[in-house]
């Protein structure tokens, strides 16, 4: 019995090496058409899974709006009833700097105190210098910047390490500018 196992142990094995080593396998057939051959059968399922995996992965770090982003990052929610009307980010630096830039339109002064953030009335010239500059590292044309010269509230987000996010909310306009940068 023993005998019979080894055996039939050792053909099982010289079966493997042969396979693994480009030989043949029991039927005298190449392994590597019947891999090719496994390969193009199976093409119609994987690349369809690839396609759609890549799209997801696309979408969750690109994302087709950045309100998911900024809710993760900050811990702050964003109504879903606003309209992304201008999504922009810099290209993302060695050390993962870069900037957001988003301006959302139909924001109601009711949504924004729904925020639960401290918005202050007033202009602050370090906090527009600091607007403008994620504008500007963002590429963001003038038809999407906001006009100082309205009226308008401000708040800002800010981590210890550097990072901060800015909102400038315009109620005549109805119109929300988010800008971030993270260093």
């Amino acid at each position: 019995m023993q005998q019979i196992f080894r055996k039939s142990l050792l053909q099982n094995m010289n079966g493997m090496n042969s396979i693994w080593n480009g030989g043949s396998n029991k039927n005298g057939k190449s392994c590597g058409s019947q891999i090719f051959i496994l390969i193009c059968t199976a093409f119609p399922f994987w690349l369809p899974l690839m396609l759609f995996c890549g799209y997801q992965l696309a979408g969750w770090t690109n994302g087709t709006d950045f309100a998911p982003l900024y809710e993760r990052s900050w811990g702050i929610e964003l109504s879903s009833e606003w309209e992304e009307s201008c999504r922009k980010k810099s290209d993302t630096g060695f050390q993962g700097d870069g900037v957001w830039y988003s301006v959302y339109e139909n924001v109601s002064e009711s949504s924004i105190a729904g925020m639960h953030i401290p918005f202050i009335k007033g202009k602050n010239e370090s906090v527009i210098e600091e607007f403008q500059f994620v504008a500007e590292s963002a590429g963001i044309g003038d038809e999407d910047q906001p006009d100082f010269t309205k009226e308008f509230i401000w708040a800002k987000l800010s981590e210890e390490y550097g990072d901060y996010l800015i909102f400038l909310f315009f109620p005549e306009e109805e119109r929300l500018f988010l800008a971030q940068a993270f260093f």
